[in-house]
């Protein structure tokens, strides 16, 4: 069975970059099927609609969720969503998705390898 991945996106007043994130994210999804990939948006916070629309993103994508923390802290968001997880691997990127999204399966790969 493919290991499960978690990717965490941390956001803190991110109405506008959520959902091309999203976007992006489930487009790099679908070109590997090879994982069970879930997505989480770990809200942190946050001032604007950013859940709302999130919430109303994770009615659309498949595997999906979002996480939602009063306190401010990307460290706090981050512990919060992997505490939960049940994911074999867990992993988070920037909602500006700065790092290539192509870097992914080399970081997961040797992981879920063992």
């Amino acid at each position: 069975m493919a290991a499960t991945v978690d990717i965490v996106i941390p956001v803190l007043n991110e109405e506008v970059a959520i959902p091309v994130c999203i976007e992006k994210l489930y487009a790099f999804i679908d070109q590997h099927p090879e994982r069970d990939w879930r997505v989480v948006v770990a809200d942190n916070g946050s001032s604007d609609r950013t859940t709302e629309i999130a919430t109303e993103l994770a009615a659309v994508y498949p595997k999906l969720s979002v996480s939602t923390l009063d306190q401010r802290g990307r460290g706090r968001a981050l512990k919060k969503a992997w505490t939960e997880s049940d994911a074999d691997v867990r992993v988070y990127m920037d909602v500006d998705l700065s790092t290539d999204l192509q870097n992914i399966p080399a970081l997961v790969n040797p992981i879920a390898a063992g």
